[in-house]
């Protein structure tokens, strides 16, 4: 009897991490921009324009 072990499912789970860290990362970066911006005044227009611009590179 031959055993195999599959280590596929080991590398989603690895990536998933990753990818859950990534994201965390940049809600947390998401949170201090607004919390800055609203501290300063700035337009929350650009911010949201800025944030949603480097969310969708991330993405492509």
């Amino acid at each position: 009897m031959i055993l195999k072990k599959d280590f596929s499912s080991c590398t989603i789970d690895l990536n998933q991490k990753h990818l859950q860290k990534e994201e965390n990362s940049v809600m947390n970066d998401f949170i201090k921009n607004i919390a800055s911006a609203l501290f300063n005044l700035e337009k929350i227009n650009d911010l949201f324009r800025l944030e949603v611009e480097q969310i969708v590179n991330i993405l492509y």
